[in-house]
C-alpha cells in the first residue's frame, strides 16, 4: 500500500513539474503496437487458403508453412525467418490447428485411442529429443534436411492415394476377421486390420516423432500413410485418429522449441502467429467443403508436385548457403 501511495505522489509531482509524458506519446505508442499485430494482415486470407488445402488433402499445414516463412517471404518483401524459427512458428500454428480438428474428430467418434496411445508413447520421447538436438543444428544443415525430408513425404502422399483408393470398401464389419470394429456417430461401422507387429508400428512412430522434433514435419504422413498400408484402415478413421498422435507429438516439440529458442537469442514472431493461428481455424472448418467440391485425388496429386517443387527449392537454398 505504501508503493501504491508512493507511486501516486510521484505521479501528481511528476505531473506539476511536466515530467509526465504527452498524450501524443502515448497514443504513438498505441499505434506502434496496432501496427506490429497487423504487419502480417495478409497472412489471414492466404492461410486459409493453405490450410483450407492441407486439411482436405490430410496432410499437415507445417509442411507448406515453414518452407513458406523461409523460401516465400522474401518474394512478398518480408524478411525470412531463420529456419528454427520457423520450425518453432510452424509447430505453434499446426498445435491451433490439430486441436480444432481433433475436438471434431473425437465428435465423430472415429478415432482409435488405443492405437493414439500406443503410437504417443514412442513419438512424444523421440520429438522431445530430437528438438533438444536441433538447437544445435546449423541453419544451413536444418534447410537441407527440411528439403530433403520434402521427397520422402511426397512418396508417401503417392502412396496414400494408392492405398485411398484401395481401402475406400473397408466400411464392412466382415472385411478383417479378428480386426477391430469401430462405429462411428453417423452409425458407419469400420473395421480394420490389428496390430499385428508392434516394433515396425514403434519404429514409424519414432521416425515420425524425430522428423517433427528436427523440421516440424512428417508425422502426419508417416502415421496416416502407416495406417492405411499396415493396419488397412479406411481414410476416414486413419485420419481421424492421425489428428491426435500428430497433435501430441507437435506439443511436445513446440514446448522444447520454445525453450531452446530463448536460449540462442531467438523469437517466436507472435504478431505472425497470430493471423495465421485465426486463419487455420477457418480453413479446418472449410476444408470439409472443399472435399465436397474438389476430388480429394486432384488435390494429394497437386501437393506430391508441390512437395517436389519445395524440397528442390529448399535444398538448393541450403546448398547456396
Amino acid at each position: 500500500r505504501l508503493a501504491t501511495v508512493g507511486r501516486s505522489s510521484d505521479t501528481y509531482l511528476g505531473a506539476r513539474e511536466g515530467r509526465l509524458p504527452r498524450r501524443s506519446s502515448v497514443v504513438e505508442k498505441h499505434a506502434v503496437d496496432i501496427a506490429y499485430w497487423f504487419q502480417f494482415w495478409w497472412m489471414l486470407p492466404l492461410g486459409v487458403v493453405i490450410c483450407t488445402i492441407a486439411c482436405a488433402s490430410s496432410v499437415e499445414g507445417a509442411v507448406m508453412f515453414s518452407p513458406l516463412f523461409i523460401l516465400g517471404f522474401p518474394l512478398l518483401g518480408q524478411a525470412p525467418l531463420r529456419p528454427a524459427e520457423s520450425v518453432a512458428t510452424a509447430l505453434i500454428i499446426e498445435t491451433v490447428g490439430y486441436t480444432s480438428g481433433f475436438l471434431g474428430h473425437r465428435r465423430q467418434r472415429c478415432v482409435d485411442f488405443e492405437t493414439v496411445r500406443s503410437l504417443l508413447l514412442i513419438s512424444v520421447p523421440a520429438a522431445v529429443l530430437a528438438s533438444l538436438a536441433a538447437g544445435t543444428v546449423p541453419d544451413r544443415a536444418l534447410l537441407l534436411l527440411i528439403g530433403a525430408v520434402m521427397f520422402p513425404l511426397a512418396w508417401l502422399l503417392s502412396r496414400s492415394i494408392h492405398e485411398g483408393h484401395s481401402s475406400e470398401g473397408g466400411e464392412s464389419p466382415g472385411g478383417h476377421p479378428g480386426g477391430k470394429l469401430l462405429t462411428a456417430a453417423d452409425g458407419r461401422k469400420y473395421q480394420f486390420a490389428p496390430e499385428t507387429r508392434p516394433g515396425a508400428a514403434a519404429a514409424l512412430a519414432g521416425l515420425g516423432g524425430v522428423l517433427a522434433g528436427l523440421v516440424g514435419i512428417g508425422i502426419g504422413e508417416v502415421t496416416n500413410t502407416q495406417l492405411m498400408v499396415r493396419r488397412h484402415m479406411p481414410p476416414r478413421i486413419s485420419i481421424a485418429t492421425s489428428v491426435p498422435v500428430v497433435l501430441g507429438t507437435v506439443v511436445a516439440a513446440s514446448l522444447v522449441r520454445l525453450l531452446t529458442l530463448r536460449q540462442t537469442g531467438l523469437a517466436v514472431p507472435w504478431n505472425l502467429v497470430a493471423p495465421t493461428a485465426i486463419a487455420v481455424l477457418i480453413g479446418g472448418q472449410l476444408a470439409p467443403l472443399v472435399t465436397r467440391l474438389v476430388p480429394g485425388l486432384r488435390l494429394k496429386q497437386f501437393l506430391v508436385v508441390l512437395f517436389i517443387f519445395i524440397g528442390l527449392s529448399t535444398f538448393r537454398s541450403g546448398l547456396a548457403g
